[in-house]
């Protein structure tokens, strides 16, 4: 079975009567057990504990996990903690959801403009869990982008100007205001792109229409 989640391994699948799918699952990385407090690994195991955390939609029926997980006692004299349960960065200690379900909700909202309502329909997911997850994925956006270049074509009566590099707002506005706009061509009366700087002049010396005058 091709579940793809790190840190875990599949025991065994049940099918419900319902057809659904029980996948029992167990740790499968030897860093669960270190303690979160001191980094210590522990060697002497205290019980064990059942979590059913959810997951990405699988199927018509989907799948129901049931992660088996070890409670450690941690031997370190110095560590104010005793006892610890076993966590991986798919399932966290106390998570109810995958940390690929909660991503995959975030990402629902930012990339593909869903509403927080029905990514949480489609889901499976309350509404608090689903806008959550999309603060998280909107912070990773709000990250500094690298500069670039850019260039940048202004239209004027005689040649085309091209400005390369990295300018600055008050250029790009300066530029962007040159940009022409649709006004009447004074030879054949039809509706031609002149730059603000060729209204100025004279109808004379304002360049000649591609378009003819309609009839």
């Amino acid at each position: 079975m091709l579940l793809d989640l790190d840190g875990v391994s599949v025991v065994r699948v049940e099918r419900l009567a319902d057809g659904t799918r029980r996948v029992h699952l167990a740790t499968a990385d030897d860093r669960a057990r270190a303690c979160p407090a001191c980094g210590v690994f522990a060697t002497r195991v205290k019980g064990s504990a059942v979590i059913r955390p959810r997951d990405l939609p699988y199927g018509e029926r989907g799948l129901e996990f049931h992660r088996h997980k070890r409670r450690w006692w941690c031997r370190e004299a110095g560590c104010p903690r005793r006892s610890f349960t076993e966590q991986i960065p798919q399932i966290p200690a106390g998570a109810r959801i995958t940390m690929r379900l909660r991503g995959a909700a975030g990402r629902r909202i930012r990339d593909a403009a869903s509403t927080v309502i029905q990514a949480a329909r489609d889901l499976r997911l309350s509404w608090p869990t689903v806008m959550d997850a999309f603060r998280a994925a909107h912070e990773v956006t709000e990250a500094p982008l690298q500069s670039a270049r850019c260039t940048v074509i202004t239209c004027s009566r005689s040649a085309t100007s091209r400005v390369t590099g990295t300018p600055s707002a008050a250029a790009m506005a300066n530029r962007v205001s040159t940009v022409g706009l649709p006004v009447l061509c004074s030879r054949c009366d039809s509706v031609c792109l002149a730059s603000p700087a060729c209204r100025a002049n004279s109808a004379r010396d304002r360049p000649r229409c591609s378009l003819r005058k309609r009839t």
